[in-house]
């Protein structure tokens, strides 16, 4: 089965319909004016989705740091680890312990489904679907129904205008203004909302346990996509909840700043690109480093006064050279994530390290740090992959 054309002939919730009627398996890629959606299916169920972007790294490990279940550092490790190994990032980090099993597999649930009903709101696009095995590696989560995404969508499109009602724009952010009232016995059951006044009523019934958990995420100049990310219930619920928590007078909005984006699927979970995440990465983990080479030289009884050094005796010998070890590893990883930054910005990995240098992503000393010599490299381009090294010593 091969589908092609425009979503101005066929349309978003038509093809989802029609390819999980037919149980088909393979791979939809939706390509709007400004974006770009896969949707991965298994036997007419979906199993992935997500923004597709040049330079994008793996969607659900940028999406936990966003969410702050890792750091810099420690998604800087998984895309080395990546990059040396060819696993996904985001199976590096379950299985070096960074994030459990479960914690992935919700958050890949959460971004499939937010992306599948953000898709839905596309009314101008094209589209091709590819029949295709889809790759173990890319299914995170258990298959998700077709018709109950279908289904979740309607939905949110139906409520969507009352709620913005309240909170026009992703881009809004929140002072407290109000304490939360006790919590009731049973809070279960969907949020209605008191539509007699929008702006600043009452809930139908007490704030349930979405609401108060999403008043914890509350902080100055946190926008409601940030709030969503942070809350990891996804835009459409996190702006559900921050209404009812506005409408029981705890919260109040504050204005987004002009020209800022305006609805959820415009900024709901996509991606940040590599160069942005990964340069991010490689101050704290030089910092890091730092400190270790630092303990390691107090520790070994190395002592420096105006850069010349008045004592030093064996184990200090042995401190300093853990220290460069420590440092070294570090420069391993900012030379590599380079490295990667170029293959995903231009296709191939560069001839020479200078090449990174001229790009914008190394210096002239991070060739060489912590050595004397620069690094020794050499791009393995017929089998897309390289070779490093430290200098000979």
């Amino acid at each position: 089965m091969s589908l092609q054309g425009t979503l101005g002939d066929f349309g978003v919730a038509d093809l989802l319909q029609l390819i999980g009627s037919q149980a088909k398996t393979g791979a939809l890629l939706v390509k709007g004016p400004s974006a770009a959606m896969r949707v991965a299916f298994v036997e007419g169920n979906v199993v992935a989705a997500h923004r597709v972007e040049a330079g994008a790294i793996d969607p659900v490990a940028s999406g936990l740091l966003r969410a702050g279940l890792l750091t810099h550092a420690q998604l800087a490790r998984a895309l080395d680890v990546q990059q040396h190994t060819m696993r996904r990032a985001a199976n590096v980090l379950v299985d070096e312990g960074t994030v459990t099993r479960e914690a992935l597999a919700s958050f890949a649930r959460l971004l499939t489904t937010e992306s599948v009903c953000a898709l839905q709101e596309w009314k101008t696009g094209t589209y091709a679907f590819s029949a295709q095995p889809v790759h173990p590696g890319e299914i995170l989560h258990e298959p998700l129904r077709t018709d109950a995404l279908l289904m979740e969508g309607f939905r949110r499109v139906d409520e969507l205008p009352a709620l913005r009602e309240v909170i026009p724009s992703s881009s809004v952010s929140f002072v407290i203004v109000g304490e939360l009232p006790a919590m009731a016995a049973s809070t279960t059951g969907p949020l209605e909302l008191d539509r007699s006044d929008r702006s600043r009523g009452q809930p139908a019934r007490p704030l349930g346990a979405a609401e108060r958990h999403v008043f914890t995420v509350v902080a100055p100049g946190r926008t409601v996509a940030v709030i969503a990310e942070r809350s990891l219930l996804g835009e459409f619920e996190a702006t559900k909840a921050l209404v009812a928590l506005v409408q029981a007078g705890v919260l109040e909005i504050v204005a987004a700043p002009a020209g800022a984006a305006a609805t959820p699927s415009t900024t709901a979970l996509s991606p940040p690109s590599t160069r942005a995440v990964v340069l991010a990465s490689l101050s704290q983990l030089l910092a890091s480093a730092l400190t270790s080479l630092l303990i390691a030289a107090l520790v070994g009884g190395l002592v420096r006064a105006s850069n010349r050094v008045v004592a030093l005796d064996a184990a200090s010998v042995r401190a300093e050279d853990a220290g460069r070890e420590a440092l070294a590893v570090v420069a391993r990883h900012r030379l590599s994530a380079a490295l990667a930054i170029a293959r995903a910005e231009s296709g191939r990995y560069p001839e020479r390290l200078e090449d990174l240098v001229a790009a914008g992503l190394l210096t002239d000393h991070d060739l060489a740090f912590p050595f004397a010599a620069s690094w020794a490299y050499r791009a393995v381009t017929a089998e897309d992959r390289y070779e490093l090294a430290p200098p000979l010593r």
